[in-house]
């Protein structure tokens, strides 16, 4: 059961950082629901109330990837999947 829980998971993500990366400035309501961005929003930011507009892909991906320890000195995409998923095994 877990095994395939995590191979949706990491379909997921990998989807999303496909995504990302041929349309960064798109809506992130093209993926997400307006409650999941704006949790990931207050969670990231330390803040009470999220903005009222939706942050882009771009964005989004990258608060994933800071839940799941990746630092901005790091460039590779690939990095943020792979931490992404280490969060998602470390909540679980």
């Amino acid at each position: 059961m877990a095994l395939a829980t995590y191979s949706i998971v990491a379909w997921r993500l990998l989807w999303l950082t496909y995504l990302a990366r041929f349309q960064p400035d798109a809506s992130c309501e093209l993926v997400l629901a307006t409650h999941e961005w704006q949790v990931l929003y207050t969670t990231i930011h330390h803040q009470l109330y999220p903005h009222t507009t939706p942050p882009t892909l771009a964005q989004v991906v990258n608060w994933i990837a800071r839940l799941g320890g990746f630092f901005r000195s790091q460039k590779r995409w690939l990095s943020r999947c792979k931490s992404s998923l280490a969060w998602i095994k470390s909540i679980t």
